[in-house]
């Protein structure tokens, strides 16, 4: 299997895994040129995921049943309409093998889809590379403060309406956190997430003393013997229980696209249990999606970076991990789409014409294609080119562009909705900002 990413040709090390081989590779163009197929040097995780369930007691062995119980139920549900279309992964083989010491895995921590993308990823492992896991999770998800927070409207949080909504969420954070414990999950709480001021814990929009049932020191104290106890947990686990531990390092996912800075914890974990790490970008080609809504997930699997040995080399360490995650992160048609648009955007232009801005993104489709940075390498095919471009005018074009003749407008008004819980920036410069990485004209 080629790897895309140029000038680094290893043929031993760019091979599928073993048990892999036998699953069905698209040609560059070919039956992928419709934006279906499997493009080349990728293999499908929804794929292997279920050729690993067809040998059921060993993909038990490796991680437990709970574990695969519950992902057999969310793959179920991540390939319905609006979500995902398939998980393309590259570079499982940069796992270490099941019988050495398991690695820290540091994935790119994008959106909501993460969570299937994620599980998918690990889910589809080749099992001879597949440790169980340990994680910490946002304490919101075991306690029902996200449930409160997100799912219940705004404007019922009000008045007698409040403790009743706060009972339906702890119950609700039950649930959530018994799915959460089946995956070895630990609660961790942030500032300003998780943990918020004094002023907001007491406010109905967090509800706090209702949804914990403790005043705001009692919940402080808990926050911290609970955060505590979670980093000692999954460190314990790594160790004793050979389990891999997997982190978003960024902490969240409500970033400008691009990969944004590093939390400690990752360094330090390497640091003190002398762990490898594993880096996985993670990006989507979100705005191409099929005509069910669906999208696709792109991770990309670097070579594990050495554990650092003193506490000083911690900074570069982590600015190491967050430049590997930025430039390895793989480079699509939505992306360069998105950079297309975004520079009519800065230049002050509300209107362009068509063949000029298919100019300008065959233009960056060749520059991808040269950089030697990771891409979707059906992006070397004009006709793939071609039907990405058409899915994005037929589907997300629509809201964001009004078309009169060959020249179409930009509706700025549709352009600046976008999900605030899960970006800081609109979908446009979300994504062109996923390849910051790629310099552009």
């Amino acid at each position: 299997m080629e790897e895309p990413t140029a000038g680094s040709a290893r043929p031993d090390k760019d091979r599928a895994p073993e048990c892999y081989m036998s699953l069905k590779e698209s040609p560059t163009g070919g039956s992928s040129s419709n934006g279906k197929g499997l493009p080349p040097g990728f293999i499908s995780a929804k794929q292997t995921f279920r050729a690993n369930l067809s040998r059921r007691p060993e993909m038990i062995e490796c991680l437990d049943e709970h574990i695969v119980r519950w992902a057999e139920r969310l793959h179920r549900m991540a390939y319905f309409p609006g979500a995902m279309y398939d998980v393309y992964v590259q570079g499982y083989e940069n796992f270490p093998q099941r019988k050495e010491s398991a690695p820290i895995v540091a994935i790119a921590h994008k959106k909501l889809h993460d969570v299937f993308s994620a599980l998918a990823f690990m889910a589809g492992r080749p099992l001879e590379r597949s440790h169980d896991i340990t994680l910490v999770a946002q304490a919101g998800l075991f306690y029902g403060i996200y449930t409160y927070r997100d799912l219940v409207p705004e404007l019922l949080k009000r008045g007698p309406l409040v403790r009743p909504l706060a009972a339906f969420s702890r119950l609700a954070g039950r649930l959530t956190n018994r799915f959460a414990r089946s995956f070895h999950a630990n609660p961790v709480f942030r500032e300003g997430v998780d943990l918020p001021p004094e002023d907001i814990y007491y406010d109905h929009i967090f509800a706090g003393p209702h949804v914990m049932k403790m005043d705001y020191s009692e919940f402080l104290r808990h926050a911290g013997r609970t955060t505590m106890s979670s980093v000692v947990a999954v460190q314990k686990e790594l160790i004793e229980l050979n389990r891999s531990f997997v982190i978003f390092p960024e902490g969240k996912y409500c970033h400008d696209g691009g990969i944004a800075e590093m939390q400690d914890l990752a360094g330090i974990v390497a640091l003190r249990k002398e762990r490898a790490l594993v880096p996985v970008s993670l990006t989507y080609d979100e705005l191409c999606t099929d005509r069910f809504g669906r999208i696709t997930a792109w991770l990309k699997v670097s070579e594990p970076i050495p554990h650092p040995t003193d506490k000083r080399q911690l900074p570069d360490y982590l600015a190491h991990l967050r430049h590997t995650l930025q430039k390895s992160s793989i480079i699509t048609a939505s992306h360069l789409i998105a950079s297309a648009l975004q520079h009519i955007r800065l230049t002050e232009q509300t209107s362009f014409d068509l063949v000029d801005f298919k100019k300008r993104y065959e233009d960056y489709c060749l520059a991808a294609v040269e950089s030697g940075f990771a891409i979707d390498e059906r992006l070397r095919d004009e006709t793939f080119r071609h039907h990405q471009l058409g899915s994005f005018l037929r589907r997300k074009g629509k809201r964001w562009l009004r078309r009169e003749g060959h020249r179409y407008y930009l509706c700025e008004k549709s352009i600046s909705k976008f999900a605030e819980s899960e970006r800081t920036v609109d979908d446009i410069a979300w994504n062109a900002n996923n390849i910051r990485h790629l310099t552009l004209k």
